[in-house]
C-alpha cells in the first residue's frame, strides 16, 4: 500500500443542486500538524468484528442495490426519474440531507493507555502501513477503496499491541467525502467483463468548487465551498494535479484558473449536462 491510502491524479469539476447540510458527527482531518473539523457521515468498526464497511450512506445504497433489479432503458442517459420499474430518485432522497457525502470509517477499540499509536494497511504482513496516532480509543478513516480488505493493529503507550483486526470495503459505487465539495465519486473501481477491476483513485466526478460566493449570468448564485478542509483533503490527500471543468461561460464568468490554485491544471470545455449530452 501507498504511504497515503488513497491517491488523486484527476479531478472532474461539474454542477451539483445538494445542499451542504444533514450531517451527523464531527470528523477531523490531520495533516501538516493541522487539524481540520467537518461534520460527516459515519461508518462504525468495533475491534474484534470482520464486517463489511459500507462507504455509501443507506439512501444511495439502497437505490443502487434497486436499480441493479431493473431494465436498463435508453431514457436511463436522459433522465435519473425515469430509470424503470418504479425506481425514482425521489423515493430515496432525504430533504435536508446531504446523501452524496461518503462514508467515513470509524475504528473502535477497548481503551487501556493513551496515545495510541494505530497501522492500517491493505496486507495482513502490515507492509508499507499507514501510521496513525490517536488520543482517544477510536480513529476515522476518510475515503477508503472500495472492494478493499484493510488490517488494523492498536499499540497503547505502554507498548501493549492488540490482536490484528480487520474489515473489508463494500462493493460497489465508491462516494467521496470531501466536505462542502458536493457529489464526488470515484469513476474507478467497476468490475470488467475480463475480470480485472478498473483502478480506483484515478478519475473523479463532482462538483463545482468554489473560493468565493457569486451570481452567474443567469443570475444563479454559486456558494463559496472550499475551506481549509476541503483544501487539504482535495491537494494534500488526494493529490488533485487536473481540474476539468464541463461549466459554461455564463456559470463561471470567465474563469480561468482553478479554485484549488496555480499548481493545479485547469481545463475548461463547456457541455450540456445532463440530458444534452446523451440524449439528441
Amino acid at each position: 500500500m501507498k504511504k497515503r491510502i488513497i491517491a488523486l491524479l484527476l479531478a472532474v469539476s461539474l454542477v451539483s443542486c445538494f445542499a451542504f447540510v444533514g450531517c451527523d458527527e464531527d470528523v477531523q482531518v490531520q495533516y501538516g500538524g493541522t487539524t481540520f473539523a467537518a461534520d460527516a457521515p459515519v461508518f462504525e468498526v468495533s475491534e474484534g468484528t470482520d464486517k463489511t464497511a459500507s462507504l455509501n450512506q443507506s439512501a444511495v445504497s439502497a437505490y443502487i442495490e434497486a436499480m441493479r433489479g431493473v431494465e436498463v432503458t435508453a431514457n436511463d442517459y436522459c433522465f435519473n426519474d425515469q430509470a424503470g420499474a418504479g425506481v425514482l430518485v425521489k423515493d430515496f432522497w432525504e430533504e435536508n440531507t446531504n446523501s452524496s457525502a461518503g462514508n467515513v470509517i470509524v475504528l473502535n477499540w477497548k481503551a487501556s493507555k493513551a496515545p495510541y499509536a494505530v497501522k492500517v494497511a491493505t496486507n495482513e504482513q502490515m507492509e508499507d502501513a499507514y501510521a496513525y496516532v490517536a488520543e482517544e480509543n477510536s480513529l476515522r478513516l476518510l475515503n477508503l477503496y472500495m472492494a478493499t480488505t484493510y488490517y488494523w493493529s492498536v499499540t497503547d503507550a505502554s507498548g501493549a499491541t492488540r490482536e490484528l483486526n480487520s474489515f473489508t470495503t463494500s462493493d460497489t459505487v465508491r462516494t467521496m467525502y470531501t466536505g462542502y465539495v458536493n457529489n464526488v465519486r470515484d469513476l474507478g473501481g467497476r468490475m470488467t467483463s475480463s475480470g480485472k477491476r478498473v483502478k480506483q483513485g484515478v478519475i473523479y466526478r463532482g462538483a463545482e468548487m468554489n473560493l468565493q460566493t457569486y451570481v452567474d449570468e443567469n443570475s444563479a448564485t454559486h456558494y463559496l465551498n472550499l475551506r481549509n478542509l476541503e483544501l487539504t483533503i482535495l491537494k494534500n490527500q488526494l493529490n488533485v494535479k487536473t481540474e476539468l471543468d464541463f461549466r459554461t461561460d455564463a456559470e463561471t464568468r470567465g474563469m480561468s484558473r482553478s479554485a484549488l490554485g496555480d499548481e493545479v491544471a485547469y481545463r475548461r470545455n463547456a457541455i450540456s449536462a445532463y440530458t444534452g449530452m446523451f440524449c439528441k
